[in-house]
């Protein structure tokens, strides 16, 4: 999938804001073809889905025991924040949507700690000649 930030109205909206949401988060901005789009993590026990522009999911898995025998139970996990930009490093960072940039209230800090994701998916890099720098450069000032 191309690179994109959710409510930015064009590509150096979109790049301003990815390079403002790097430097918040305390991280490097990483080129175009290193930009993360989904980031599968484990945060107390929980198997969390971290997707930029999308809510963020997870799943509660345990082992119960029952009259019959143990059972899986699984329960679906929810968080209203929406995925602005994941930040690769150790840890990995989230921004979200959430407080403080909006008044929006969610269960997590803002921007999050993800650990080390046990699955990264990246934005496919950017072709040559679209204006969006390929080597960690921005063109934001």
């Amino acid at each position: 999938m191309k690179f994109f930030l959710p409510a930015a109205i064009d590509d150096e909206q979109a790049e301003r804001n990815y390079v403002a949401f790097a430097k918040w988060a305390g991280c490097a901005v990483p080129s175009g073809g290193s930009r993360i789009e989904c980031i599968r993590f484990r945060h107390d026990g929980e198997d969390w889905v971290a997707e930029v522009g999308k809510p963020l999911s997870g799943m509660r898995v345990e082992e119960k025991r029952r009259k019959a025998g143990r059972v899986t139970v699984r329960t679906p996990l929810s968080d209203p924040a929406i995925v602005l930009a994941i930040f690769p490093g150790d840890p990995y960072m989230v921004v979200t949507h959430a407080r403080p940039i909006t008044d929006m209230h969610s269960e997590w800090s803002n921007p999050f700690m993800a650990g080390r994701p046990s699955d990264v998916v990246y934005f496919d890099p950017p072709t040559p000649g679209s204006g969006a720098p390929t080597d960690g450069s921005s063109k934001a000032t």
